[in-house]
């Protein structure tokens, strides 16, 4: 049975434009999964008010950002999900969840890297891991970088959005990987389909 998860740079979510947007995404869409990064929520009180506005029927896991910014949260919308294990950091970049869909076991990791390349390897050195496990990895993630530089039509700034060659030695053992990018002005999402 496939396992629909879509992954969006939400860039805020205080904002109502933006829950009513996901709101109407995920009533329009067959949306199992829902990893945000880029949440800018920072306290249990306003994602409180978010879940109640989108749906109190899904499950949540937040890890908040500081100030405003960073922060990611995974949401899961179909009820026969399980989720026995989860751990977040307290930077407000990253969640992971293992979980359980139709008797298939995997490992959901949802990201939100630093923009300098130094703090960026540091950051995907310390969180190496929690990538392995016995079950299948995915990994939702906004990495701000591109792996081709060459292939990279958006950035005017190759500096800041160089490869990381930590996660690019890690993703070679990984079974799926999501990459997104800046998104919500588009109104664009990514999807991933996995079949269980």
């Amino acid at each position: 049975m496939p396992c629909n998860i879509y992954s969006i740079n939400i860039n805020g979510l205080r904002s109502h434009n933006k829950q009513h947007y996901i709101k109407m995404f995920i009533s329009d869409n067959r949306v199992d999964m829902l990893c945000l990064q880029e949440i800018h929520i920072n306290n249990r009180k306003s994602a409180n008010i978010i879940e109640r506005f989108i749906s109190l029927d899904f499950k949540y896991i937040w890890s908040f950002g500081h100030g405003q910014s960073c922060g990611v949260c995974i949401v899961f919308i179909n009820p026969s999900i399980h989720v026995p294990k989860f751990q977040t950091d307290f930077d407000g970049r990253f969640i992971y969840a293992d979980e359980v869909f139709h008797n298939n076991n995997f490992r959901l990791c949802s990201l939100y890297a630093l923009n300098i390349p130094g703090d960026r390897k540091y950051f995907f050195n310390s969180i190496t891991e929690y990538f392995v496990s016995s079950s299948s990895l995915i990994i939702c993630c906004d990495f701000n970088f591109v792996e081709n530089e060459n292939l990279d039509k958006l950035s005017n700034s190759k500096r800041l959005f160089s490869p990381c060659p930590t996660f690019i030695n890690i993703a070679k053992n990984i079974i799926y990987v999501i990459f997104i990018g800046k998104c919500f002005q588009n109104r664009k999402y990514f999807h991933g389909k996995v079949i269980m």
